[in-house]
């Protein structure tokens, strides 16, 4: 359970640094609110990728599964936010996460290749 809660905080702190990083940039008007967007969304996928990655090193699991189990965990917390906000599900958002559910795939394998060679 310690290696799990490890990963996690391993994300989040990933999440936590690109946050900040975005908002000091944005409110010294360095980044306009559309860079801002794109290096938020680059932030999420960081995050996600290491969180899956690292998990993946520690599980015995096919990358696949492992990459899919992840997401479906920030696929939840995403979608308790919106209820909690009362955020519309749109378009746009469908293909946000079908990306993000790709990110995470992709690092579990890339781990799990990783640790055969």
């Amino acid at each position: 359970m310690k290696k799990y809660i490890k990963v996690l905080l391993y994300s989040l702190l990933t999440l936590l640094i690109g946050v900040l990083i975005s908002s000091i940039l944005y409110y010294f008007n360095i980044f306009n609110s559309k860079l801002n967007s794109i290096f938020l969304f680059l932030s999420i996928m960081l995050s996600i990728f290491i969180g899956s990655y690292k998990l993946s090193k520690i599980l015995n699991k096919k990358g696949l599964l492992v990459g899919t189990y992840y997401f479906i965990f920030y696929f939840i917390i995403m979608m308790a936010c919106k209820l909690i906000f009362k955020d519309k599900i749109i378009f746009k958002n469908i293909i946000y996460y079908i990306i993000l559910l790709l990110v995470s795939v992709v690092a579990a394998i890339i781990s799990k290749n990783k640790r055969k060679s």
